[in-house]
């Protein structure tokens, strides 16, 4: 018997995340896919791709393992043209998880919001924290305040823990 096949939009919702991302995961080779009149990805390459980019801090609490982006431009750097930007920009949609913010490669600070992106602006304009990096995972409403406190058990992060 042959192993099923999802269709893009099948695996954005089973990953979470949008369609567009997982054609950027498909043109990475990070996540394998055949095209077959459609492009379409094995279950077992998602079983793959979800345990090798998420770790376990207990049965139900999800964690992530971040990833940066490899674009920097410096004197030194060539100018992305505007297909590069385009074919490279991340959807931009209210999220509602539990945040992190990172600096020098540590996880300094680990909050959580019905809107992500809002809350981030605020630390970005209070200046009380020092970050570099954010990651985020996004959980539902109802489990954010038990997921915070997870994540703050496990990483005691210096913000969190005064």
């Amino acid at each position: 018997m042959s192993e099923k096949l999802l269709f893009v939009n099948n695996v954005a919702e089973r990953l979470n995340c949008s369609r567009s991302y997982v054609y950027e995961l498909i043109k990475e080779g990070v996540l394998p896919a055949v095209k077959n009149g459609h492009i379409k990805v094995k279950e077992s390459s998602i079983e793959h791709f979800i345990k090798s980019h998420t770790t376990e801090i207990s049965e139900d609490i999800p964690a992530i393992k971040i990833k940066r982006a490899n674009v920097v431009v410096n004197e030194t750097d060539h100018l992305l043209n505007a297909e590069e930007i385009v074919s490279r920009a991340q959807p931009f949609e209210n999220c509602c998880g539990v945040y992190f913010l990172i600096n020098n490669g540590e996880i300094v600070y680990v909050g959580q919001s019905v809107n992500i992106w809002g809350r981030l602006g605020t630390h970005f304009n209070d200046n009380l924290k020092e970050f570099d990096r954010i990651a985020y995972v996004l959980v539902d409403k109802e489990d954010l305040n038990r997921v915070e406190a997870a994540y703050i058990r496990k990483f005691q992060p210096k913000y969190n823990c005064k």
